[in-house]
């Protein structure tokens, strides 16, 4: 283990604990905190990556994600969907909730979730959809690259369930 000190400035598919494991001290850049501190990289802007509709990201077990999801397809029912969800809320909404939907993988999976994120919001935009709802993944490990992607599409529109 080296003595030198790591600042990700940019969360990606190395870990910080897979950084901690060579590098005694790693660190994320404050502006991944805080919207106050001037970008250092395009990647970190606020809004980046974003698809065309607006998009909203929930975070938490399936059930009240799907009941998250329920209750904005109400407010919104004149307009075409796109849902982002893992397996276990798919099958809670599929026989009541039509829209495009992209089923990532199981719930918490952010290997699975990362694998098709932009792919999926390209092909959303092609879809020609009002709004997208995603399900996110847990902030830690991989999850933190993720949520981090996530959270500048959705322009910061995350609610933790």
């Amino acid at each position: 283990v080296r003595d030198v000190g790591v600042t990700i400035l940019l969360p990606v598919g190395i870990t910080k604990e897979m950084l901690e494991q060579v590098v005694v001290n790693v660190s994320y850049d404050p502006f991944l905190s805080s919207q106050n501190e001037a970008p250092k990289a395009p990647g970190m802007k606020y809004k980046h990556y974003a698809p065309d509709a607006p998009m909203r990201a929930f975070i938490g077990n399936p059930k009240d994600v799907a009941e998250a999801f329920s209750n904005v397809i109400r407010e919104q029912e004149t307009k075409r969907g796109a849902f982002l969800v893992s397996q276990e809320t798919y099958d809670l909404l599929k026989d009541s909730v039509h829209g495009e939907f992209h089923v990532y993988g199981h719930s918490g999976d952010a290997v699975a979730l990362a694998h098709d994120f932009y792919k999926t919001l390209h092909h959303f935009n092609e879809c020609d959809v009002d709004y997208i709802l995603a399900e996110g993944v847990e902030n830690t490990g991989l999850g933190v690259a993720v949520m981090n992607r996530m959270e500048k599409a959705c322009a910061g529109h995350i609610i933790y369930l």
